[in-house]
């Protein structure tokens, strides 16, 4: 397998004060971006590689931090397919949303899924439902 890069910590966000943080995507990871000033994070192709906790683990840790101080933010999801180690950042995610929802924060999600991919239109549902979140599903 070809890796398009090392996603260690050090080599993947140039600075932690930066206001757009981009991962290009490979055949196993998505494009990842996070805007800082909007707090907002993007998350667009596939999720399957090993231990994709550790590739999400900043830019997650980001945009929770962000959304406990600034009360807001957007999460964007547009997935072609993902393995239950990405399954398990979602759960956690989702975790951390509904508990800063309930402190009074302002989230918007936004998880776009083809009508044909029952699979993740009905995944998707099922994180709304189990965690009372309104995911605007397109």
């Amino acid at each position: 397998m070809i890796q398009a890069f090392n996603y260690q910590e050090s080599n993947m966000w140039p600075s932690l004060e930066e206001a757009n943080c981009i991962m290009e995507p490979t055949s196993t990871t998505p494009y990842v971006k996070y805007n800082k000033f909007a707090n907002a994070l993007t998350i667009k192709g596939a999720s399957t590689r090993q231990a994709m906790d550790e590739f999400y683990s900043l830019s997650i840790q980001k945009f929770k931090s962000n959304l406990a101080s600034k009360k807001y933010g957007t999460l964007n999801l547009n997935f072609k397919t993902f393995n239950t180690s990405t399954a398990k950042v979602l759960f956690d995610l989702f975790k951390s949303i509904r508990d800063e929802k309930a402190a009074g924060a302002a989230v918007k999600i936004r998880w776009e899924v083809f009508l044909t991919e029952l699979d993740m239109l009905e995944t998707a549902k099922d994180f709304a439902e189990l965690f009372d979140l309104d995911i605007n599903l397109k």
